[in-house]
């Protein structure tokens, strides 16, 4: 009985380990997904500031040759 119990309590154990396993690498497969500059929003966000930069660059030009 009492190794029935010690073989169900390791079992409850390691598929609460899988499942936490599986938790964080979803997490971290949708970290990389959506955080790295590769990533549409990455490129998306670069592409805005690289826009920006130039915008303001430009500006600072015009305002510099008047």
């Amino acid at each position: 009985m009492n190794e029935e119990k010690k073989d169900q309590k390791i079992q409850e154990m390691s598929d609460w380990v899988e499942l936490r396993d599986s938790w964080t690498r979803k997490r971290f497969d949708f970290q990389e997904r959506w955080h790295g500059w590769k990533s549409p929003t990455g490129l998306g966000l670069g592409f805005a500031l690289l826009s920006a930069g130039l915008f303001l660059l430009s500006l600072a030009w015009t305002n510099l040759v008047r």
